[in-house]
């Protein structure tokens, strides 16, 4: 976990705010961290012994794997901070200009691809953002805002072009704080 991440936790829980499902994403991520180490150890290893450089020994392919989820897990465990944005961003109200089906799949699913823009201090901005359906009921078959719909955006106060469309799946699995994931909660809800 990294040290941004470790120590706004531990705010947190000092004020009683932590909310432990919002590790859900990281753990998740984890496990993907994983597989896509697994996969890239199996290519290299692959090319190495067609081009008979090593030997097709197992004990070889678990050297070679052990490197890879070294290097991955040290990235992950002291840089990684999912979903930056839905923890501490500041978050506004914007329109969807484009929302459409992909039927390419992206990395493990079909999914969406939703453009939206905001406008923060009288400057307009866009945001982009891919959904795969198996990971977000609420976005599965053709259950999507249509375009001209307002959509809640997460952004950088220094730097608006960095941005996250909110995703209700993404949002419940990565938020730490209880008052933040409480108060976006009732943002969305107001109008019901």
């Amino acid at each position: 976990m990294s040290p941004e991440m470790k120590s706004y936790i531990e705010e947190l829980k000092s004020k009683g705010d932590f909310r432990p499902e919002g590790l859900r994403g990281y753990y998740l991520g984890m496990i993907g961290i994983l597989i896509l180490t697994f996969m890239f150890a199996l290519f290299p290893f692959s090319i190495l012994v067609k081009t008979e450089v090593i030997s097709k020994s197992f004990e070889t392919f678990i050297i070679l794997f052990g490197i890879f989820i070294i290097i991955s897990m040290m990235f992950y465990l002291f840089f990684y901070f999912p979903w930056r944005l839905y923890n501490s961003g500041e978050y506004i109200e914007g329109k969807i200009v484009k929302a459409q089906h992909s039927s390419i799949p992206f990395l493990l699913g079909f999914g969406w691809t939703i453009r939206a823009t905001f406008i923060v201090c009288g400057k307009e901005y866009d945001a982009n953002q891919d959904i795969k359906s198996f990971k977000n009921k609420h976005f599965v078959g053709f259950d999507l805002p249509l375009e001209g719909d307002k959509i809640l955006i997460f952004y950088n106060k220094y730097f608006p072009n960095k941005n996250k469309i909110f995703v209700s799946g993404f949002f419940s699995d990565n938020c730490l704080s209880k008052s933040r994931y409480k108060k976006v909660m009732d943002f969305l809800n107001r109008d019901q």
